[in-house]
């Protein structure tokens, strides 16, 4: 499976309780798009999802193991605040508080079941305050990882051809391995 499947897998998954809440669930493709993400809709939930790495699991990489880290960030206030605030507790204009907010996601996430290339569900691993350019904001971040097993390297693969995670093996001159 591949990042961006499991990008849309884990948006997916969140939509309808975005809907739900009134909110909205988008991909970021890096910190600062993120952040832009969260100041463009105030006062409605947002759930920016976002990859943050993978990391090769073991000593040896021969074991084509992988954790990739996935960061779900929630927010919801009237502006983005520096420091905490009373809507982490209490909530602001009738909705939930953001704490009652990022538990629910967490458990949506901690559900959420991939496909056979990956360990089935997620390793949630912490949730904490979203912090961009070392400034707090009222606003919560999950971290968890999921275990994929990537694809066996195809010395035959031209590697000008589609991505073998996607595809389906290709006859060629044998490549160098890089």
């Amino acid at each position: 499976m591949t990042i961006a499947e499991q990008l849309k897998q884990i948006s997916e998954r969140l939509a309808p309780w975005a809907q739900s809440v009134g909110g909205r669930v988008e991909i970021a493709n890096d910190p600062v798009h993120a952040f832009s993400i969260l100041q463009a809709k105030p006062g409605a939930p947002t759930a920016v999802v976002q990859f943050h790495d993978e990391e090769k699991r073991g000593e040896y990489e021969e074991a084509s193991m992988v954790d990739r880290t996935f960061h779900v960030i929630i927010y919801r206030s009237a502006g983005m605040k520096l420091g905490k605030g009373e809507s982490l507790v209490a909530g602001t204009a009738g909705g939930r508080a953001l704490y009652d907010l990022a538990e629910e996601v967490r458990e949506l996430v901690r559900g959420i079941s991939f496909d056979e290339t990956t360990e089935v569900t997620p390793d949630y691993r912490r949730t904490q305050p979203y912090t961009f350019q070392d400034v707090t904001f009222d606003a919560l971040q999950i971290e968890f990882t999921i275990g994929c097993q990537l694809p066996p390297v195809d010395l035959y693969r031209n590697p000008t051809q589609p991505n073998p995670e996607t595809e389906t093996r290709t006859q060629g001159t044998p490549q160098t391995l890089i």
